[in-house]
């Protein structure tokens, strides 16, 4: 949250390591982030604008989710 989203999107709910990858509509690695804590706020840097699909891993769990950036 928030989606779409201007300067950065929160990811909540992350359970133990979790690792948290950035990937644009062609499937490009953008970022790639790790995090031990249960929240981590994406910054936008030099991402331009437009769809991004963001991988969460962690704890046996994979999640897929869509982002736009505007």
């Amino acid at each position: 949250y928030p989606n779409p989203a201007k300067e950065s999107f929160m990811v909540d709910g992350l359970i133990g390591k979790s690792q948290i990858q950035v990937f644009n509509v062609q499937g490009k690695l953008v970022q790639t982030y790790s995090s031990t804590d249960s929240k981590l706020e994406i910054e936008r840097n030099n991402i331009p604008s437009g769809i991004y699909f963001v991988k969460i891993s962690g704890a046996n769990t994979t999640v897929l989710e869509k982002v736009m950036f505007e």
